[in-house]
């Protein structure tokens, strides 16, 4: 493939997509630190203060660990 034939990619998107790296590198960090308690609820709130971005890469980033079994969903939300 040659560059000419890759789509754009915007710079929001990318934008997006680094910050949800940034994120769940940072969260990874904080629960093999132990800042993050094993069986502790985790706000997204918390988190979005805390790592100081919205919502959405929180969210993407909570979904990659636990994918990666650093972290369980719990029923009922949490």
């Amino acid at each position: 493939m040659h560059p000419a034939d890759e789509a754009p990619t915007s710079p929001l998107a990318e934008a997006g997509t680094s910050q949800a790296v940034k994120a769940q590198l940072r969260l990874r960090e904080m629960v093999l630190a132990g800042e993050l308690p094993g069986g502790a609820r985790i706000a997204e709130l918390t988190l979005v203060e805390k790592l100081g971005v919205s919502r959405t890469p929180i969210r993407a980033a909570l979904m990659r660990l636990e994918q990666e079994g650093l972290l369980h969903r719990l029923p009922g939300g949490g």
